[in-house]
């Protein structure tokens, strides 16, 4: 069994890098982590607290060491936080540095900084490791593209709107990871890309909970988060924009779970993919000269 002292464990995301296979492992071995001295927020726990909530920048007010907010919200983070009170807590909710449209945007979660400034704020000084996971944006972005639709997000750039954005200049993860290390530097920030964590999840695990723990589960991807084919893209892009939000919703949802869709959705060409990929080795590159040792590679 550990003995520390209290200390945050917390994998912020990227949305679309596995999470909720991150998220369902972990709950899946709770029992076997808290005899490891490491107590594990169930996800649904966070996000009944409204924790991501709680770090937007127009929430509320900082007061001392502690968030406040009018009503619930305080007292539904006060009493996660309790949690923290001794030995390690870990959290994995893809939430905390947006959400999933931020992949849409031409800087990646264009609030991280802001909401890990809070974060930092609330933490009041408890040591933390941050937790970042990466993915190509030759599939990320289609894939957060996806999951709007599904949820049937309005206000996301079009699809032509989108290629040429990324295509002109393709965003970056090391920008998003300086943000972070800025917003709060006392935390030591580790990062994995997604292409690393589905060859071999375990290692990546281990490392998050900061344990030795073999036998992590093997689960498949839940269908709630498997990117919609092109064909079912096409049905929701072509809803009456008359609808009203709860309509589009329930049709986008109905859609989703009818989806029998055979090609798979990728906006990019072939030419495309190729280019934003070599920005994504060069962007992980430039990452690790400008920040020795802050991704986490598998071993050899």
């Amino acid at each position: 069994m550990r003995s520390e002292g209290p200390h945050w464990r917390i994998h912020v995301g990227a949305h679309k890098t596995a999470t909720t296979h991150v998220q369902d492992v972990l709950e899946l071995r709770a029992d076997a982590l808290a005899g490891e001295g490491v107590h594990l927020v169930h996800r649904e726990r966070a996000r009944k607290a409204r924790l991501a909530s709680c770090l937007r920048p127009e929430t509320g007010l900082i007061k001392g060491s502690w968030l406040f907010r009018r009503g619930r919200w305080s007292r539904r983070m006060a009493a996660l936080l309790d949690g923290a009170a001794t030995g390690t807590t870990l959290v994995s909710e893809e939430q905390l540095i947006g959400v999933s449209d931020g992949l849409l945007c031409p800087v990646f979660y264009p609030q991280a900084g802001e909401r890990m400034g809070i974060l930092r704020r609330l933490l009041a000084g408890a040591p933390t490791t941050l937790f970042l996971s990466i993915r190509n944006p030759a599939t990320i972005i289609p894939s957060a593209y996806s999951q709007c639709l599904r949820a049937g997000a309005r206000g996301i750039p079009t699809l032509d709107q989108l290629r040429e954005q990324c295509l002109s200049r393709p965003p970056t993860w090391t920008d998003l990871v300086r943000r972070i290390r800025q917003a709060f530097p006392e935390a030591r920030l580790v990062v994995w890309t997604f292409e690393d964590y589905i060859a071999e999840p375990a290692p990546f695990l281990g490392l998050l909970s900061g344990t030795a723990l073999a036998d992590w589960p093997t689960l498949e991807a839940p269908a709630s988060t498997r990117g919609l084919s092109a064909e079912t893209i096409g049905e929701i892009l072509a809803l009456d924009r008359s609808l009203s939000r709860k309509e589009r919703v329930a049709r986008c949802e109905e859609l989703a779970a009818g989806d029998k869709g055979v090609r798979r959705f990728q906006p990019f060409t072939a030419g495309e993919v190729a280019a934003l990929t070599s920005a994504y080795e060069e962007d992980l590159a430039g990452m690790e000269r400008a920040f020795p040792g802050v991704r986490h590679r598998p071993r050899a």
